[in-house]
C-alpha cells in the first residue's frame, strides 16, 4: 500500500506523476445529455461534434489528479482553481496526457496549504488545459 499523501511528501517544483486519460463517446454523449444548453465545441479538424467541451476537459483533468495523488488524507479542501486554455482542442479517441506537480506550499493560519499543477496536454504534446488547484491539505 503506497504511503498516504500528506503535506510533507509534497516538494515545490517536483513533478508527482502522470497517466493517460481518453475521452470516449460514451463520456461525451453523457455530458451532452446532463449538459443539452451548452453550445458548440471548438472544431476538431472537421467535426464540431468531435470536441471536447471545456467543462468535460476540466473533468478529465480532475480524474487524472485524482488517480495521480492517491491515497489522499480525508478532509482535504480545493479552495481554488485556476484555469488557463490550451490553443488546441482534444478529440474523442485521442489518447490526453495528465501530469501533476507540486508548485508550492506554504502553512497559514495553521493551515497545510498546497498548489499543485495539473496539466492536460495532447499526444503532440500541446497544451489543452492547464489548472492549478489550491488545496488546504488535511494531514
Amino acid at each position: 500500500m503506497t504511503d498516504v499523501w500528506t503535506y510533507e511528501r509534497f516538494e515545490e517544483n517536483v513533478a508527482i506523476g502522470e497517466c493517460e486519460v481518453c475521452l470516449d463517446e460514451r463520456q461525451l454523449a453523457l455530458w451532452r445529455s446532463v449538459n443539452a444548453r451548452v453550445g458548440q465545441s471548438p472544431k476538431c479538424g472537421d467535426a464540431i461534434e468531435d470536441a471536447a467541451p471545456g467543462g468535460l476537459l476540466v473533468a478529465l483533468a480532475m480524474r487524472g489528479y485524482l488517480s495521480i495523488v492517491q491515497p489522499r488524507p480525508p478532509g482535504n479542501v480545493h479552495a481554488s482553481s485556476v484555469l488557463r486554455w490550451g490553443t488546441v482542442a482534444a478529440c474523442v479517441g485521442e489518447p490526453l496526457r495528465v501530469s501533476v506537480s507540486c508548485v508550492g506550499k506554504s502553512i497559514a493560519r495553521e493551515r497545510r496549504w498546497v498548489s499543485l499543477l495539473v496539466r492536460l496536454v495532447n499526444r503532440n504534446d500541446a497544451l489543452v488545459l492547464s489548472s492549478e488547484l489550491k488545496m488546504v491539505w488535511a494531514a
